[in-house]
């Protein structure tokens, strides 16, 4: 246990780290970078997600058949 929580503190602090040295780079012009689009991309991975749910719930809801059985 004491290995996992010294790996993830280590990975953390890497990521950090990381973090930091690319944010220094940006600098002011943070909205015509690329990594704005970058950081923008899991929003744009969630939107897209739920339309698929949606599409996806609504298809299965549409041929749905009535079980006259029970």
């Amino acid at each position: 246990m004491e290995n996992a929580s010294t790996a993830l503190v280590a990975w953390l602090f890497a990521l950090i780290i990381c973090s930091l040295l690319e944010w220094s780079s940006i600098g002011s012009d943070f909205f015509n970078t690329y990594f704005f689009v970058v950081a923008q991309m899991p929003l744009y991975g969630l939107v897209l997600f739920g339309c698929y749910a949606l599409c996806s719930i609504g298809y299965h809801l549409y041929v749905l058949e009535d079980c006259t059985a029970a």
